[in-house]
């Protein structure tokens, strides 16, 4: 029976052969399993950090017009205001253009009477300085104390209209711009 036991041990090494066959593949087939789940878990990781990404593109994109547009509707409020400011001015000066008008002389000739010391005095720091005063008539057939008066009126009533309108631009300024 050395061959009966031969063939036992034949029989038991194939089955163990089998066996250890069979342990192989079943363990190649879970090292596969395995390999294609952690790519599974790589592709979907992969996934969402592109998801991640294309959301903070995305919001940075938005946040970027919100802030255009804030800056937009800053610049156009502050544009308004200096045209509303501009129109103001405007409107003011023609206030008193028209209360010039309407007042005629008598306005401005208050107005002169009120700046004569003034105006003396800026006259005759002038004339202090000059070395030579030439008063002529302007040709007109009149004579030259006259013509000279009439000149220094005209030279008057343009200071003061100066003078005026450039009051009322810093009391419209002065209105417009909030104390800090």
């Amino acid at each position: 029976s050395e061959v009966a036991e031969a063939r036992r041990r034949q029989s038991a090494v194939e089955a163990k052969a089998n066996a250890d066959i069979v342990a192989a593949d079943q363990e190649r087939r879970a090292r596969e399993a395995q390999l294609q789940a952690e790519q599974a878990v790589n592709d979907k990781q992969r996934d969402l950090e592109r998801r991640k990404a294309e959301n903070a593109a995305g919001i940075s994109q938005a946040e970027a017009e919100r802030t255009l547009k804030i800056a937009e509707a800053n610049a156009e409020g502050e544009a308004m205001r200096i045209r509303a400011v501009g129109l103001a001015q405007a409107d003011a000066i023609r206030a008193v253009n028209e209360a010039i008008k309407e007042g005629g002389t008598a306005y401005l000739n208050l107005k002169q009477l009120e700046m004569t010391p003034q105006i003396t005095a800026e006259i005759a720091k002038a004339l202090a300085q000059a070395k030579m005063v030439n008063i002529s008539g302007g040709g007109s057939g009149g004579n030259a104390a006259g013509d000279t008066a009439s000149q220094l009126t005209g030279i008057v009533q343009s200071l003061l209209a100066t003078r005026l309108i450039g009051e009322q631009l810093q009391s419209d300024n002065s209105k417009s711009t909030p104390d800090a």
